[in-house]
């Protein structure tokens, strides 16, 4: 998880050196961010390389699983409960790298959540790569095996069943890889970017049909409170590709509205899952169609061409499917934000 943490942040910094080294040719990224290829009745581009934005962001996770394997059932209920932490992003030329720290590391407590984001937005092309931590989730996870009254683990410990307990804080650990991409088809008049990074400034309301697609990785370790580390774990793989749509809806000059919804079509979902009753575990693949949906809202305001604020929230909501195992997954994000161009 460490050296993809940095391989995320020592990619930003190798795009920005790029980008900067290629400026004066007038090369790649230079031409893509100059070049004017929309209407700018509609769009338009601040004369700024860099922005930056201090954001708080307030995140709850809910994470659900429910399965029989070789006649041992499972069920899990875990949710992380409201996270605030404060956020920074730093952008250039249509670059993009935001991380962000929980308010109870900046107390002194210990907190080993962390996150951080990649992303460039353009006119017509997107994309998105977050790697996050979390260890704060919490709930209740139970296991049985009808017909069996216990099992030793070892010559002092009798475990009964059904084995039904609280799960502290600390005692799970979920890594979240995720990629995501857009097309937006109406770029000549709609600016994605406009909403969620502020390098572009919607001048008039406009919409657009949205394709993207979605790579997403999630592991969960869940760990016993009572002699073994290692209870329970899970991790699925899922990617998908879907169309949606995005509005910008411009109430004044200084005023920016957007929502959006992409609904993706899982193509191929993966899940490992192991406990301490099974061995090696087992890899099941989903039910087919299955749905991955992502929700955005937006709104900025223009205090003048450099300084802006705004808020925006984000809903991820998963539930995949098969004959011997379900899983829901949902991702709420809300971000307030205070930012300057320069």
């Amino acid at each position: 998880m460490k050296k993809l943490f940095l391989t995320v942040v020592s990619l930003f910094f190798c795009l920005v050196t790029m980008a900067q080294d290629v400026e004066v040719d007038g090369n790649f990224f230079s031409r893509r961010y100059n070049k004017i290829t929309y209407d700018t009745n509609y769009i338009v581009r601040p004369k700024c390389k860099w922005t930056f934005k201090l954001r708080t962001m307030t995140l709850m996770q809910e994470f659900s699983t429910k399965g029989e394997f070789e006649g041992t059932t499972f069920e899990s209920n875990l949710t992380t409960g409201l996270k605030p932490k404060l956020n920074v992003q730093v952008g250039y030329m249509g670059i993009a790298l935001a991380g962000g720290i929980s308010f109870n590391k900046l107390k002194g407590q210990k907190d080993l959540d962390f996150d951080v984001k990649l992303n460039m937005y353009g006119k017509k092309f997107g994309f998105e790569l977050g790697l996050s931590g979390i260890e704060s989730l919490r709930g209740k996870y139970m296991l049985d095996v009808p017909g069996m009254d216990g099992i030793y683990i070892d010559d002092s410990l009798y475990i009964e069943f059904p084995l039904d307990f609280e799960v502290p804080e600390g005692k799970v650990s979920q890594a979240v890889f995720n990629f995501n991409f857009y097309y937006a088809f109406n770029n000549k008049k709609f600016s994605y970017p406009a909403a969620f990074t502020q390098m572009f400034i919607q001048k008039k309301s406009a919409g657009s049909i949205l394709a993207g697609g979605e790579l997403h990785v999630n592991t969960i370790n869940i760990g016993d409170t009572v002699s073994y580390d290692e209870l329970f774990r899970l991790r699925n793989v899922t990617c998908g590709l879907g169309v949606g749509y995005g509005y910008n809806f411009v109430l004044s000059r200084h005023l920016l509205i957007h929502a959006s919804a992409l609904p993706y079509l899982v193509l191929n979902s993966r899940t490992f899952v192991r406990n301490y009753m099974e061995g090696d575990g087992k890899t099941v693949v989903s039910d087919f169609p299955e749905l991955f949906v992502v929700g955005r809202l937006a709104v900025v305001y223009d205090f003048n061409k450099r300084w802006f604020a705004g808020a925006t929230g984000q809903v991820n909501w998963s539930n995949v499917n098969s004959r011997k195992l379900k899983t829901g997954n949902a991702l709420y994000q809300v971000f307030v934000f205070l930012g300057i161009r320069l």
